[in-house]
């Protein structure tokens, strides 16, 4: 595993549906260590490989980690953003994403890989059982057109075998 440290993505904070956003932490406390899948080509094809992410302490680590997944990978179209996160008393997170989710037009595989990387990924955050897209406050039921995103996606720690 690699251990990355990155300039992290300014961040609204977390929400919960019934409370106001949670402020990021103070710049005293300390940095967290999060883990993130992104895409690799390898001869035998794309794999999701785990890589570890320092996140400084004054920055909430649940938006830094997607945000980075988001710019070092190309499983989304270019621009896309994590804007919030929502996270309901049943374990769901809602993750609302800018609207340049919308342009999302690839195959199955491409898709699928999307869905893994997303699902390793917040897989390890506290908490958390499965996560719903969103864009503009409006459920996203079909990202690609092959899978039903209608009902919430299970957060898996365990990558799919094609990925692996």
């Amino acid at each position: 595993m690699l251990v990355l440290s990155a300039v992290v993505f300014a961040s609204t904070g977390t929400l919960n549906r019934d409370s106001a956003p949670s402020a990021p932490a103070s710049p005293a406390a300390s940095a967290v260590t999060t883990s993130v899948f992104l895409p690799v080509e390898t001869p035998s094809g794309t794999k999701l490989i785990e890589q570890k992410l320092r996140v400084p302490g004054n920055v909430e680590p649940r938006m830094a980690t997607l945000n980075y997944l988001l710019a070092h990978s190309k499983i989304l179209p270019k621009s896309t953003r994590v804007l919030g996160l929502f996270l309901d008393k049943d374990h769901v997170l809602t993750i609302e994403f800018s609207p340049e989710l919308k342009k999302f037009a690839s195959g199955s595989t491409q898709e699928a890989l999307t869905l893994a990387a997303l699902s390793a990924t917040i897989a390890r955050f506290d908490g958390v059982k499965s996560f719903r897209l969103t864009v503009l406050n409006r459920p996203v039921t079909n990202l690609g057109g092959h899978v039903d995103l209608s009902e919430p996606y299970p957060a898996e720690k365990a990558l799919p075998e094609e990925f692996r």
